[in-house]
């Protein structure tokens, strides 16, 4: 099965975005955990119940963040599955290509590979990652 160019785009740009969301799905599970202690804190008989947001709202919030954090969570378990099977070159590609976000040009003059190299790795990195998230 071919992926579509759509498909190719989203993982393109998760695999680009690789570092930022690790980072990001980090802070909102120290932050979920900051939350809660607050919430729990709020609960309490003696806690300040003068907190806005209504349950319902609180519950739609949880709701999208839970969906937010898995999606992430699961993309990035499959980018981390994908780099396993990689060759020593084709990490180093990644790092560079992706994780640096040099040129193709650059990223050829960097690791020592030819143009055509260089987007024969491009498309099985997709192609991979394509996999490890069940689109094909």
């Amino acid at each position: 099965m071919r992926l579509s160019r759509e498909h190719k785009a989203w993982i393109e740009r998760e695999l680009y975005d690789y570092e930022f969301n690790k980072r990001e799905l980090a802070e909102w599970k120290v932050d979920r955990a900051y939350n809660q202690l607050e919430r729990d804190y709020d609960e309490r008989p003696e806690g300040n119940k003068k907190k806005g947001g209504s349950t319902t709202e609180r519950a739609c919030i949880e709701i999208i963040s839970n969906r937010v954090m898995s999606r992430l969570t699961r993309t990035l378990e499959a980018i981390d599955n994908m780099k396993s099977g990689l060759s020593r070159e084709e990490k180093m590609f990644f790092d560079v290509f992706y994780r640096q976000g040099k040129s193709w040009q650059r990223t050829c003059i960097e690791i020592g590979i030819g143009k055509s190299t260089c987007y024969r790795w491009r498309d099985k990195i997709i192609k991979k990652t394509a996999e490890e998230l069940g689109i094909i």
